[in-house]
């Protein structure tokens, strides 16, 4: 290997992301996409979750998220929430696979330890996924940097539809 600028890493890492996140637009599954806020202009905080099913409609999914007081936390309850409803689509809804998207490092890396009450409730949606003999992808991808859509006020999901740049970080199939 030859040493390299930190610029030509960075370059690699949004390439490598690119050429994965492409690799699932193409793939038959189910995608999910998550994002948070506690902010306490949002009603002390609110969840959103955009859902792309096999033949390409989508739902829109926004809810409260009251005195939580972190993103952190938010984002965490948002994944949990992604995951009971793929786990209550209907059969001909859900796909073998499912990847869900999080602009949150955080909350993937603390997923993969699995410490928390939070991301034990996660792990036990896993293992329900599981069960029904199908698999779950976490993507990583950079806050705001994709188009967005907007509901309850401030609240986004991203959306991928032409990416700026991305990276993949926290990923786990079970």
């Amino acid at each position: 290997m030859e040493p390299c600028t930190k610029n030509e890493i960075d370059y690699n890492f949004k390439a490598e992301g690119i050429r994965k996140i492409e690799s699932y637009l193409c793939a038959d599954l189910v995608q999910i996409y998550t994002d948070c806020s506690s902010d306490e202009t949002i009603l002390k905080g609110g969840a959103g979750i955009h859902t792309t099913l096999l033949d390409d409609t989508t739902s829109l999914t926004s809810y409260g998220m009251e005195n939580i007081a972190s993103n952190f936390s938010c984002e965490l309850i948002a994944i949990q929430g992604a995951l009971r409803e793929y786990i209550n689509l209907n059969d001909l809804d859900r796909a073998r696979e499912l990847v869900v998207y999080c602009n949150s490092k955080a909350a993937l890396k603390a997923i993969l330890l699995g410490r928390s009450r939070l991301t034990q409730n996660v792990h036990r949606l896993f293992d329900a996924i599981d069960q029904m003999g199908k698999t779950c992808t976490f993507q990583w991808i950079p806050a705001h940097r994709l188009g967005e859509f907007s509901f309850e006020g401030e609240l986004y999901c991203a959306r991928i539809v032409h990416l700026a740049g991305t990276a993949i970080h926290a990923h786990r199939s079970i």
